[in-house]
């Protein structure tokens, strides 16, 4: 036999491994484990004195070895009647299990209870729980929406709900039994089956309780043409005068009743009146349904009692607030930005103003005619639209300025010829010259003039037609000839006008002007005028 041994000792515990090799059962032999210091056996390995023909180590229990009862059992063998109790460690002491009798009938079973724990940080946590509720559970996704109190509070936005379901169950329904809970039925568009019923809960729709018109009444009341005044249901076309093709409608009726109109009594059915053209009869009434009809004559003019809104008659004063109600005044009124006021004159008598005197403001678009009467030079300012600022470009209208002319007493007014054309003067032979061109119909009027000559010279201005004025021939300065015009010296000459108003004209209209000289010296000067 070959045998080896390892061991390791300390006060209290002791690791072991024998290996043992037999080379024959026939030996038999016991080996002796002892402590590192000489103790009693603390175990032995026989091969022979056990109890039948077994070999093993046979261990010794040195101390807390007190206890009896203990047993074993074989599988599928009675229980025994006792047996070794099996506990557990609290953390210092050992305690025993705890079993439950889960039989909730008549009979027993023991089942050990357990304590369930989530592990954490620290050591575990016991999950929560309570007899009630039973075991709590926290889900950690796919777990939207909740349960609702009922008759609990929802906001919208925030609160939770859960989806509801239906089951499509048309072919072989499945019924429902009393007070018990089941899927509700959809169609096939997942619309939810609709049961009519009433606040009572009673179901309607049924032959036992119709859906009625009259809720309030008992008798059946199936609808049908007959029971709305028509003998078919017409088809009504979408177009004036048509007859048919359009939508199917019962056609409303009305009777021509106007030669001796059938009355109707108090809770009775009656025709609708109307014209002989289909119009309807109808009557006015007012919020208590009292019948107010209108007043309309022979020449169809609507007459109607005046508006007792309005308030009484009375007469007015100044500092008179805004009306907020209706209200008839026969005064023109002025508003004074705060109140209303009665438009004053002011001083009497006529054109008189002051400070009370209502103003008016003319619009600048206006197109009639406004007429002013001025009493004095200071107490009518009107700038007209031709006025403009100096230094600004023309107004894009102009004043007519004339003067008093010849005529009745007091004379009559007249315009000023304002100079818009110049002509020189340059003549050193004596001859004639024509010096402004005339136009049909129109005078050529000469609004300034100055004329120097070098010698002695006779000068005169015609009047006539012809290259030189010699059709039709008048003196403007005196005859026709230079002789009897002006008699200069030498160095001598004239100068008359300004260019605004008219010095001198032709004697006849389309008539030129020509000037006529005697000498042959220089004849200077410059003339304007304007042709109208």
């Amino acid at each position: 036999m070959l045998k080896s041994i390892l061991s390791i000792t300390s006060k209290f515990s002791l690791a072991l491994i024998v290996v043992l090799a037999l080379s024959g059962i026939s030996h038999a032999q016991t080996t002796t484990v002892r402590g590192g210091n000489g103790a009693a056996n603390i175990a032995e390995v026989k091969a022979a004195g056990l109890a039948g023909t077994e070999k093993g180590l046979v261990v010794r229990c040195a101390s807390g070895c007190t206890g009896s009862g203990g047993t074993a059992s074989s599988f599928a063998a009675a229980f025994p009647a006792t047996g070794t109790a099996a506990g557990f460690s609290d953390g210092t002491n050992m305690v025993g299990a705890r079993t439950y009798d889960s039989d909730s009938g008549g009979g027993t079973e023991n089942t050990l209870g357990v304590n369930i724990r989530a592990a954490a940080s620290g050591g575990s946590v016991g999950i929560p729980g309570d007899a009630t509720n039973g075991l709590w559970v926290n889900c950690k996704t796919g777990c939207s929406g909740t349960s609702f109190s009922d008759n609990g509070a929802f906001t919208f936005g925030t609160s939770s709900v859960s989806p509801i379901a239906g089951v499509f169950d048309d072919t072989a329904t499945n019924t429902a039994t009393e007070n018990s809970a089941a899927i509700v039925r959809i169609t096939t568009q997942k619309a939810l089956h609709i049961n009519l019923r009433n606040v009572s809960g009673t179901e309607i729709g049924t032959s036992g309780s119709p859906i009625r018109v009259d809720p309030t009444g008992t008798t059946t009341q199936p609808i049908n043409v007959g029971q709305v005044g028509g003998a078919s249901v017409q088809s009504a076309a979408n177009a004036l005068n048509s007859t048919g093709g359009g939508i199917a409608s019962v056609q409303p009726t009305c009777q021509l009743d106007v030669t001796t109109p059938t009355a109707t009594t108090e809770n009775q059915f009656g025709n609708v009146r109307c014209s002989s053209i289909g119009e309807l009869h109808s009557i006015l009434r007012d919020a208590a349904g009292n019948a107010r009809g209108a007043n309309v004559n022979a020449s169809n003019e609507l007459t109607t009692s005046a508006n007792t809104e309005l308030p009484a008659a009375a007469a007015l004063a100044d500092a008179t607030a805004n009306p907020t109600v209706p209200a008839v005044g026969s005064f023109n009124m002025c508003w004074n930005g705060t109140t209303w006021d009665r438009c004053t004159k002011g001083t009497s008598g006529n054109g008189a103003v002051d400070s009370s005197t209502q103003r008016v403001t003319i619009a600048s678009d206006s197109t009639g005619t406004v007429i002013a009467t001025q009493t004095t030079a200071a107490n009518l300012n009107v700038r007209p639209d031709t006025s403009g600022a100096t230094g600004a470009a023309p107004p894009a209208r102009a004043n007519y300025i004339g003067g008093l002319g010849s005529g009745a007493t007091g004379g009559f007014l007249i315009g000023s010829a304002v100079a818009d054309t110049f002509v020189n003067v340059n003549v050193s032979t004596a001859t004639t010259t024509l010096l402004v061109t005339g136009v049909s119909g129109r005078h050529v009027r000469i609004t300034s003039l100055n004329l120097v000559t070098a010698g002695a010279n006779n000068v005169a201005l015609i009047s006539g037609t012809g290259a030189t004025c010699g059709t039709g021939t008048t003196g403007m300065t005196g005859g026709t000839t230079a002789a009897s015009g002006w008699n200069f010296a030498a160095n001598g000459g004239i100068a008359q006008g300004t260019g605004l108003g008219t010095i001198n004209q032709t004697n006849a209209t389309g008539d030129s002007v020509c000037v006529v000289t005697s000498a042959a010296t220089q004849l200077s000067g410059r003339l304007s005028y304007a042709i109208y």
